[in-house]
């Protein structure tokens, strides 16, 4: 005879939903955490053309030293998302943010707080790989939603609009105050997503395996698939970088290019609203395939 007492019934058994009413999706209680999380992961990213071309100006540093700035940052972060990401499953989600979150302020701080090339290579490293940790953290996490080619596509959305922001207001600081004001904007911004993140949980309603890994036959066409991808994107983030220095050579007058720049992303956003309304309606090969095509036709128009 095994006794079960009411209170034990009664928290064992799953929320109910009202009758008539639709229940909530499994990401609504989280989206808000995603968005600070991936927010403070790219926030160097997004803030990089305006950042490397104030090193430039404010350190005396040539082309290829703010380069490697950036350089540093970008593969620190890459490196370390790759490594976690066969662990994370053993890894608390929230508990890899809140790290991450921290890490990626102490390199803001740091970076804000140096005049030396090499100690500021360490510190956009240390925070690469904060940012490492939050961009893990995150698609572990949407990785486990019902429909996670969605999620995605709205988070995409929800930090393109934040970049947008920060790139339109980053001048403000910057052009007084050199790179130093921006990397402290910067470290605000890691203390503000560190308490969002402790406030609000990155935890998920996850669901069973469905078996939709692919199948053996399919891992070179995944493999080329990912390595264009890569390619793609070291190519699109290098013309990105520095491309506060091109709109300056253009003739964009200083003040004008984070406008500039930020119109552009909220331009690029019209892509993730598309795949958001698109999802796996087309499959994800096709997807991937058109928006390469679609960038590669743009920037041969440029050219």
């Amino acid at each position: 005879h095994v006794y079960s007492s009411p209170r034990s019934v009664t928290t064992s058994l799953p929320p109910m939903t009202p009758p008539g009413q639709q229940a909530a999706p499994p990401e609504r209680g989280i989206f808000g955490t995603l968005v600070a999380a991936d927010a403070l992961a790219f926030a160097g990213t997004w803030l990089m053309p305006l950042l490397l071309g104030a090193l430039i100006d404010g350190l005396g540093l040539d082309p290829a030293q703010a380069g490697a700035v950036g350089s540093a940052e970008l593969l620190s972060m890459a490196a370390t998302a790759l490594l976690i990401a066969p662990r994370v499953a053993l890894i608390s989600r929230q508990a890899l943010a809140i790290t991450g979150a921290v890490i990626v302020l102490t390199g803001n701080t740091a970076s804000a707080l140096v005049d030396s090339w090499q100690l500021l290579l360490v510190a956009r490293a240390v925070s690469g790989l904060g940012s490492g940790l939050l961009v893990a953290a995150c698609n572990s996490t949407i990785a486990a939603l019902p429909d996670p080619d969605r999620v995605f596509a709205r988070l995409m959305i929800a930090v393109g609009l934040i970049g947008a922001c920060l790139l339109a207001l980053a001048p403000l600081l910057m052009l007084p105050w050199g790179h130093k004001a921006g990397f402290a904007a910067m470290a605000l911004l890691s203390v503000a997503a560190t308490g969002f993140l402790i406030r609000r949980p990155l935890r998920a309603r996850t669901t069973a395996a469905d078996g939709n890994a692919p199948a053996a036959g399919h891992a070179a066409v995944a493999l080329a698939l990912l390595a264009g991808v890569v390619l793609g994107a070291g190519a699109e983030q290098s013309l990105w970088a520095f491309s506060e220095r091109l709109g300056l050579a253009a003739g964009v007058q200083p003040q004008w290019t984070g406008a500039v720049l930020s119109l552009a992303t909220l331009a690029g956003l019209a892509g993730a609203a598309l795949a958001a309304g698109i999802g796996t309606r087309y499959g994800r090969v096709p997807t991937l395939v058109v928006g390469m095509v679609a960038v590669a036709v743009m920037r041969w128009t440029v050219v």
